[in-house]
């Protein structure tokens, strides 16, 4: 198997927290990683990822300045 470094130190890092073997972990992300992802509870890091309305545009740091402003 061919892995980047930076990723084998990840695995291997998260082997040890989790007092499991490397082959383990790398068993887990990997089945995790093929999983299609569930309807509302993707999640990118710790913040859940809501889902889209249909012709909404992104939500930008302008849009959100505009609607703190609209408050006052």
């Amino acid at each position: 198997m061919d892995l980047d470094e930076d990723l084998l130190r990840v695995a291997k890092a998260l082997a040890q927290e989790r007092e499991q073997s490397l082959g383990r972990v790398l068993s887990d992300l990997v089945r995790r990683g093929l999983q299609p992802p569930g309807k509302g509870n993707a999640r990118h890091g710790v913040i859940p990822i809501l889902p889209r309305k249909a012709g909404g545009g992104p939500v930008t740091s302008q849009a959100v300045k505009e609607l703190l402003e609209a408050e006052d």
